[in-house]
């Protein structure tokens, strides 16, 4: 299978310690993407990107160093077709040195929640940073 990779957008409002909510854009290529091999051996191969726009809420406690958070989605994406989909998942934020910012890893589980069946489900992981303002 390709490799998939993506960039993930978030503008989240802190209010207060705990929850933050806003909205996301993501975009990932290589998902939904096919190879078809015919009787006779010709390979057809079709290329999908997935675009995703919607809102997040991220709800996280501070232990230590670390901060750990449930995150639940909700939005619009559109693959081979356009679908209503929901996600959620978790987040682990570290911050290694003050003067940094803190290194964010996530795992999503995204559904499909309108029974469109041209879009699976599908699990993602994420790494990044953030910024905070």
């Amino acid at each position: 299978p390709p490799e998939v990779w993506g960039v993930r957008l978030h503008l989240l409002a802190l209010i207060g310690p705990s929850l933050a909510v806003g909205p996301e854009l993501a975009w990932y290529g290589n998902v939904g993407s096919e190879r078809t091999v015919s009787i006779d051996g010709q390979v057809f191969e079709s290329n999908r990107s997935l675009t995703q726009v919607g809102g997040l809420v991220r709800f996280g406690v501070e232990v230590g160093p670390t901060r750990t958070a449930l995150l639940a989605g909700l939005g619009l994406s559109e693959n081979r077709a356009g679908t209503a989909g929901a996600s959620v998942g978790g987040e682990v934020e570290v911050r290694l040195w003050e003067r940094l910012p803190p290194l964010a890893f996530d795992v999503r589980y995204h559904i499909n929640i309108d029974d469109n069946p041209s879009n699976p489900d599908y699990l993602t992981f994420g790494a990044g940073s953030r910024l905070r303002w």
